[in-house]
């Protein structure tokens, strides 16, 4: 059982957070029944009624660095850092970001993946990973992101989905073949 101590952190730097002005939380909606009638994912829709988008040229400088101390939640290992999201979906919403610089679109390594199991074995929930723009990554530096889930939360809305394709043995298609569920 976990101790999910970097939750209790993430609630805690939330609050303290938010007073300080450091933590921007986003409104979302969720508009599945609008567009799908399954429950097999969640579509939400981001209010963007208060972003102003800035004209930058040039490169982007690393958002993370230096981040604010209040959005610290604690060092992983060598490599990386959790740290509060600065405009989180969700209360406690987690990035995982590298010390050093690494794209965004690059190559996963071994101490990211070490990283995300430290993690993952005392707060646990939906980790996703935006490779690219086209993506969703409004960042170019690597940063890793957890919505934890409690024990009665399904970590993953198509969770269902894929246990029921790896189990149907009739059913063979290119992407059965390439989903290891274990």
């Amino acid at each position: 059982m976990s101790n999910e101590k970097y939750w209790k952190k993430a609630l805690y730097q939330t609050k303290l957070s938010i007073n300080n002005y450091s933590l921007f939380p986003l409104n979302t909606e969720v508009i599945t029944s609008d567009l799908y009638d399954k429950d097999d994912f969640i579509i939400r829709k981001l209010d963007t009624s208060k972003f102003f988008k800035k004209s930058i040229y040039g490169p982007k400088q690393n958002p993370f660095y230096p981040w604010a101390k209040e959005l610290e939640i604690a060092k992983i290992g060598n490599n990386h850092q959790l740290i509060l999201n600065k405009y989180p979906v969700q209360e406690g919403h987690i990035l995982l970001i590298t010390n050093t610089w690494m794209p965004q679109n690059g190559w996963l390594d071994i101490n990211d993946w070490m990283a995300i199991q430290k993690v993952n074995k005392d707060t646990n929930g939906l980790w996703f990973f935006n490779s690219s723009p086209i993506a969703g990554a409004s960042q170019p530096h690597r940063h890793f992101q957890l919505l934890r889930r409690s024990k009665n939360e399904i970590s993953c809305p198509r969770e269902k989905w894929f246990l029921d394709l790896k189990n149907n043995n009739n059913r063979v298609s290119k992407l059965k073949k390439n989903i290891n569920v274990s």
